[in-house]
């Protein structure tokens, strides 16, 4: 039996059924698996309060600190560096930040394409001040930009800007103003932060009664070494005039079978398939821009509808990346079905990290190098 300790900043209550449902499941997969918090953890004595789940009730126990980690507090956390920097000499935790920036990772896609995704990947330019921010729209080739933080988080501080013939009009989390050019400039001049950037602005909006900005979270779950487990749910906004969709502002979440239904009708199999076709390639695509390799990670993508006269509803679909997150939170809608899968693979990738980290008599460690046994 391998021992595996989930980290949270706060443990889960017993009426979690996500993470109720993992202790469940251990014991089938053969891992002794509890749940720990940074403030129950003694460094001096490498120990941690755990609570387990065992004949039926919770109970806690003090114990080692254990060798696997699952960890769910992001190490960018600044009150946790100082954990992590000890926990790191004595578990290993699979769950790793993403150490390029948003508007980095659009520009290292689009510089290191995949013909499968090239379309998938937003262009973007770098807006620092007054000038690039008008310049943009030009660059760009459009008259409606959305303005992003590379370091934001949650959909916050995103801001729609439309250039009109005598105006700008400005949609900053769902409040709409307009300007005249030079009020404009003059209001974005004092405002602009760094390392923000411009992208053109892609219609994922809703056309069914939901008439509110939409995403589709693919939540990638890694199997082993090369495979993983995609599930896939839209969120959508819960105001109407949102730019994003996120699920903290008032959002929520519905099955993809009957959103896809709803929202294409007949070409609901079509956009299905290109979603399927997204999900079974990206993330290995991805991982190349990664130092490390990942455990989960939560990809945002919406479906630009692009006119064509050709197509029988006038119009084709692209999914488009907005975002990759490496600590995607709770799996959302997910379905038993799904949810089930989703936590098989976590079991499968428990026993992977462990043979090829942690087990010392296992071949998979035996063939490491020194400096690839992280835990020693």
């Amino acid at each position: 039996m391998i021992t595996v300790g989930m980290l949270f900043r706060e443990l889960p209550r017993r009426t979690n059924g996500v993470f109720m449902s993992y202790l469940y499941m251990a014991r089938a997969w053969d891992v002794e698996l509890f749940f720990y918090t940074m403030e129950g953890t003694d460094f001096e004595n490498n120990t941690t309060e755990g609570k387990f789940f065992e004949s039926g009730k919770v109970i806690n126990r003090i114990v080692p600190v254990p060798k696997l980690t699952d960890n769910h507090i992001s190490p960018n956390r600044r009150d946790a560096n100082d954990f992590y920097d000890k926990l790191s000499k004595i578990s290993y935790c699979p769950r790793n930040r993403i150490a390029i920036n948003k508007f980095q990772q659009y520009k290292m896609c689009r510089s290191n394409p995949d013909p499968r995704f090239i379309d998938c990947i937003i262009p973007s330019v770098g807006v620092n001040n007054v000038p690039e921010l008008m310049d943009s729209f030009n660059v760009l080739n459009t008259d409606e930009v959305i303005l992003k933080s590379a370091f934001g988080m949650e959909g916050q501080g995103i801001v729609k800007v439309t250039r009109l013939t005598d105006k700008y009009v400005l949609n900053e989390d769902g409040k709409i103003t307009e300007w005249s050019p030079i009020d404009f400039q003059h209001y974005f001049r004092t405002r602009i932060p760094k390392y923000w950037f411009a992208q053109p602005c892609v219609n994922s909006y809703a056309q069914s009664e939901y008439g509110a900005p939409f995403d589709i979270r693919v939540r990638v779950q890694r199997r082993n070494e090369h495979q993983y487990t995609a599930t896939m749910y839209p969120r959508i906004s819960g105001r109407k005039n949102s730019i994003t969709s996120n699920i903290h502002q008032g959002g929520f979440t519905v099955p993809l079978e009957y959103f896809l239904n709803r929202e294409y009708g007949s070409e609901a199999d079509t956009v299905k398939r290109l979603l399927n076709s997204f999900a079974s390639g990206f993330p290995m695509y991805f991982q190349q821009f990664l130092d490390k390799p990942f455990f989960d990670m939560g990809i945002d993508v919406g479906i630009d509808r692009r006119p064509d006269i050709d197509s029988p509803s006038g119009f084709t679909f692209q999914p488009v990346v907005f975002e990759v997150n490496a600590f995607p939170g709770s799996t959302g809608y997910l379905g038993e079905r799904t949810g089930v899968d989703n936590a098989i693979a976590t079991f499968e990738y428990y026993h992977y990290l462990w043979n090829r980290y942690i087990d010392e008599n296992h071949s998979d460690y035996v063939g490491l190098t020194d400096a690839e046994r992280l835990v020693k």
